[in-house]
């Protein structure tokens, strides 16, 4: 089994926003940005661990969610002589860096939010 990762980068300004006069506007947009985030996880996936690239944009006028989905690389693309691959300057590393970087920087703990398949299978709940 293969484990990747997709980094999505997410870039918006807050005044740019939409404001919803509905919930059902409101869950509309949900399932848009939703679909935006999972498109091609499926189909994108490679053999061995892969690390890919979303670059993505919130506009107002019109209102668009725009996604760049880059070709997933491979998270260890070197091997050593023996076939173990080599972490050391890999896509893997350069991840793994970036997130110990920010999380450094930051002094505060992140809110964590998780999405649950209630038992009937029909439902999400959500908690934090």
């Amino acid at each position: 089994m293969a484990y990747h990762r997709r980094i999505f980068s997410l870039t918006y300004s807050s005044d740019q926003l939409p404001k919803f006069e509905t919930d059902a506007e409101m869950q509309d947009y949900y399932a848009a940005v939703g679909r935006m985030v999972v498109y091609g996880l499926q189909r994108d996936a490679a053999a061995e661990a892969s690390v890919q690239l979303v670059q993505a944009g919130i506009t107002q006028k019109p209102l668009e969610v725009c996604c760049a989905y880059h070709q997933p690389l491979p998270e260890q693309a070197e091997k050593y002589e023996d076939g173990t691959p080599r972490y050391f300057e890999s896509m893997a590393q350069s991840v793994d860096d970036f997130i110990k970087i920010m999380r450094e920087k930051s002094p505060y703990r992140p809110f964590v939010m998780s999405a649950v398949k209630h038992s009937d299978n029909k439902k999400f709940g959500f908690h934090s």
